[in-house]
């Protein structure tokens, strides 16, 4: 089994993560079903990365239940991805 890596809730994002973040939260509705987070991150995100990590307690800050569905607020499920996944800008790229 691999070890959990501890999400930091507490280290500031880079000028590029908040780049980012705003961008996607520019594009996306303010709740975010688990199932669609891959179509509406462009593949970005996995439902069953979003799940396993929820299930092991290192996911999204809070999740909502409704019904079979389960919601994440679009700015904290942004938020977690960068800081558990890391985000770097790749600008020569050949």
């Amino acid at each position: 089994m691999h070890p959990i890596i501890p999400v930091d809730w507490e280290r500031p994002l880079t000028p590029e993560e908040k780049e980012l973040k705003e961008h996607l939260l520019s594009k996306l509705p303010p709740i975010v079903a688990r199932k669609e987070v891959g179509k509406l991150t462009g593949g970005w995100l996995d439902p069953k990365t979003v799940n396993n990590e929820d299930y092991k307690g290192n996911g999204p800050k809070r999740r909502f239940n409704s019904s079979r569905k389960v919601l994440y607020r679009s700015e904290e499920l942004i938020d977690w991805a960068i800081r558990r996944f890391g985000m770097v800008e790749v600008k020569d790229f050949r």
